[in-house]
C-alpha cells in the first residue's frame, strides 16, 4: 500500500510541475512564435520599396554622410530642421527598421553600447536592465552562430535579410520573458489556490491575444511582466508570514520590473498590501519590528535598481532628461476627463481586441466573485491593478500595453472566477469555452502576423498602379511603419508635416497608424475616426487591410480606430489617396 500511495503522489507531482506547465508553455509557444518573424528587414522588401540593391549603392555617400551626422543615430528624436534631410533617405534607412516603431531604437542602444565599450545605453526611455537582458540574449545568440558577424549599417541596408537574425534572436529573448512568466504565474496560482487556479490562470494568460503579441516583438512588456509576477509571488506569502526573504526577494524583482519599465515600479505595491493586510489581521500596533521588513524590501527594490541600472547615477543628467521626456508624453486636457475616457476605451478594446470576450468576462466575474466573497490573496492584487490602469489612463492612445505587466494578476483573478463553480462538469465546459474563442483571437493575430504584411502590399500595388514622377505626400516623414514605403528615385516624396505644397501630390498616404484618437463615445456608437482626406481634392481609391479573423475565420476583428501598437504593427489600415482629374 505504501508503494502505490507513492507511485500515485510521484504521477501527481508530474502532472502538476511537468505536464500541465509543459502543455500551457507549449500552447503559448506556438501562438508567439507563429508570425515572430513578422515585419523583418528582407531582400524582398528591398526590392518592392526601392527596386532593390542599386538603388541603395547609388545613393551610398549620401547615406554615410547623413550616418556620421548622427541624424539617423536618434531619429526617433528628430528635430523640425532635420526632418527635410531623413525624408529624403528615410527610405533607404528603413531596410533597417521593422514595422513596429520601438525596434530599432532598441538595437540602435545596443549596438552603441557594444561599439564604445559602455555599460550605460546613453539614451533611457527604457531602463538600462532591459538593454542589457536584450543585449544578453544577443550574446548567447552571438556564441551559437544565430546572428551575423558585424557589418556596417550600409552592407545590411543592401543586404537586410541577413540582418533579420538580428532582430529575431532579440524578438525570442522576449518570447522566452513571456514564457517564464506564464511559469511563475502558474507557481503563483498553486500557492494562492492549488492546482485548479494555476492550470486556469496560466491558460487563460498564454491565450491572452496582447500577451501573444508582446511576445513577437522587442518590447520590454514581457520583462517587465515577468519580474511584476514573480514581485507577486514572494509577496503573497506576507500575507501569512513574515520572512526577510519573502520581503527582500520581492523588493528585488520589484527593482528588475521597474528597470525593465519604469511603470513597473508599481509591482512595489504587492509586498505593501499584503504586509498591512497581514498585519490588520494580527491586530498589532501602529507601528512593530516587522515594519522593518517593509523598509527592507523598499531598499532592496531602490539598490536593484541602480545595480542594474548604473546610469540612474553615473549619467544621471541624461537619464532624468529623458524620463522627464517620458512624462512630457502624457495625456493634456481634464485630468478626470481623460482618466474616464482612457479607462473605457481600453475596457473596450480588451474585450473586443486585447484579451478577448471571453477573457474578460472571466476576469470581470472574478472581481465579482472577490468583493462578494473577499480573499486576501486575491483582493491584495486590485490596488497594483488599479494603479497600472491609472497610470496606462495617463498615456497616450495606445497606452493600454502598459497594463500588460498585471495581465497575470487579472488571468489569477478570471481564475478564481471558474474556482467558485461547484459542479465540475459546468466549470470544465465553460473553461473549455473560454480557451476556444480566446485561443482562436490569438490565432487571428498570428495568421495575419505570418502573411505578407499590408504596408508591403500596398507599395507593391502602388508601384504597379501609379505612374513614375508622380509626387506622394504623407502625414509625417515617411517612415516604413507609418505608410508604405516607395522609392524616392520613381517617385517625389514629401511630408505636410515640414513641406507646404505637400497638399498639392497626385496621391497621399494614410495608415491607422497615424489616425486621431476616437474618445468613448465615437467608439460605443460605432464611428469610424480616421484622418480625413487631406483636402476635398482627394478620393480613396483603395483601402487595403489584412482583418484578423476570430472563431476560425468566422469573425472578423475589424475596428474603426486605432489600437495599440501591437495590433497596428501586425494589422494596420492602409489608405491611398488620389488627386481628383490626374
Amino acid at each position: 500500500m505504501p508503494d502505490a500511495i507513492s507511485t500515485t503522489e510521484n504521477k501527481n507531482k508530474v502532472l502538476k510541475f511537468v505536464l500541465f506547465p509543459l502543455i500551457i508553455c507549449a500552447v503559448y509557444a506556438f501562438l508567439c512564435l507563429y508570425g515572430i518573424s513578422t515585419g523583418l528587414p528582407s531582400d524582398e522588401r528591398l526590392n518592392v520599396s526601392l527596386g532593390g540593391i542599386s538603388s541603395v549603392e547609388k545613393n551610398r555617400e549620401k547615406i554615410s554622410q547623413l550616418i556620421s551626422s548622427g541624424i539617423a543615430e536618434r531619429s526617433e528624436f528628430i528635430q523640425k530642421e532635420d526632418k527635410p534631410q531623413m525624408a529624403l533617405l528615410s527610405p533607404y534607412l528603413d531596410m533597417l527598421r521593422t514595422y513596429h516603431p520601438d525596434e530599432q531604437y532598441i538595437l540602435k542602444v545596443i549596438a552603441r553600447m557594444v561599439r564604445e565599450k559602455d555599460i550605460n545605453p546613453g539614451s533611457y526611455i527604457y531602463g538600462p536592465f532591459f538593454f542589457y537582458q536584450v543585449g544578453a540574449g544577443l550574446c548567447a545568440g552571438k556564441i551559437l552562430g544565430l546572428i551575423p558577424s558585424g557589418q556596417d549599417a550600409l552592407y545590411y541596408m543592401e543586404h537586410p535579410s541577413e540582418f533579420a537574425p538580428v532582430y529575431l534572436n532579440a524578438r525570442l529573448v522576449c518570447a522566452f520573458f513571456g514564457i517564464m512568466t506564464l511559469i511563475v504565474t502558474y507557481l503563483t496560482g498553486m500557492k494562492i489556490g492549488g492546482l485548479r487556479i494555476a492550470v486556469t490562470a496560466s491558460g487563460i494568460l498564454a491565450l491572452m491575444p496582447l500577451m501573444n503579441m508582446a511576445g513577437k516583438f522587442i518590447k520590454p512588456d514581457t520583462p517587465a511582466a515577468f519580474w511584476t509576477v514573480a514581485a507577486l509571488f514572494f509577496a503573497v506569502s506576507a500575507i501569512s508570514r513574515a520572512k526577510w526573504s519573502d520581503y527582500i526577494l520581492s523588493g528585488i524583482c520589484t527593482g528588475l520590473a521597474a528597470g525593465s519599465k519604469y511603470p513597473a515600479v508599481l509591482a512595489g505595491s504587492f509586498i505593501l498590501v499584503y504586509h498591512i493586510i497581514r498585519r490588520v489581521k494580527e491586530k498589532k500596533g501602529i507601528i512593530c519590528p516587522e515594519d522593518l521588513m517593509l523598509i527592507t524590501a523598499g531598499l532592496a527594490s531602490l539598490m536593484s535598481f541602480i545595480i542594474t541600472n548604473p546610469a540612474f547615477l553615473v549619467h544621471n543628467g541624461i537619464f532624468m532628461q529623458d524620463v522627464k521626456w517620458i512624462s512630457g508624453v502624457l495625456r493634456e486636457g481634464s485630468f478626470l476627463n481623460n482618466l474616464w475616457d482612457s479607462a473605457v476605451c481600453y475596457t473596450q478594446d480588451a474585450f473586443l481586441f486585447d484579451i478577448g470576450p471571453a477573457a474578460s468576462i472571466a476576469i470581470v466575474a472574478g472581481l465579482f466573485v472577490i468583493l462578494k466573497k473577499p480573499s486576501a490573496e486575491f483582493a491584495g492584487m486590485l490596488p497594483a491593478i488599479a494603479a497600472f490602469m491609472f497610470f496606462a489612463c495617463r498615456g497616450r492612445p495606445g497606452s493600454d500595453a502598459y497594463m500588460l505587466p498585471v495581465y497575470p494578476a487579472l488571468a489569477l483573478i478570471g481564475a478564481k472566477a471558474f474556482e467558485s463553480i461547484s459542479n465540475k462538469y459546468l466549470r470544465y465546459g465553460l473553461f473549455a469555452a473560454l480557451a476556444v474563442v480566446t485561443f482562436s483571437y490569438s490565432l487571428a493575430y498570428s495568421r495575419v502576423a505570418a502573411a505578407e504584411n499590408v504596408r508591403l502590399s500596398a507599395a507593391r500595388w502602388f508601384n504597379e498602379h501609379a505612374p513614375a514622377g508622380a509626387s506622394v505626400a504623407s502625414l509625417q516623414y515617411p517612415v516604413g511603419y507609418r505608410v508604405p514605403m516607395v522609392s524616392p528615385e520613381r517617385y517625389i516624396l514629401k511630408s505636410s508635416d515640414f513641406d507646404k505644397d505637400a497638399l498639392k501630390c497626385d496621391y497621399y498616404f494614410d495608415s491607422s497608424f497615424e489616425w486621431k484618437y476616437s474618445n468613448w463615445q465615437d467608439r460605443f456608437a460605432g464611428r469610424t475616426v480616421e484622418n480625413p482626406p487631406p483636402s476635398s481634392d482627394y478620393e480613396v481609391i483603395i483601402r487595403m487591410e489584412n482583418v484578423p479573423r476570430a472563431l476560425f475565420g468566422l469573425l472578423p476583428l475589424k475596428r474603426k480606430n486605432m489600437l495599440s501598437p501591437y495590433i497596428e504593427t501586425i494589422a494596420p489600415c492602409i489608405v491611398i489617396y488620389k488627386r481628383k482629374g490626374i
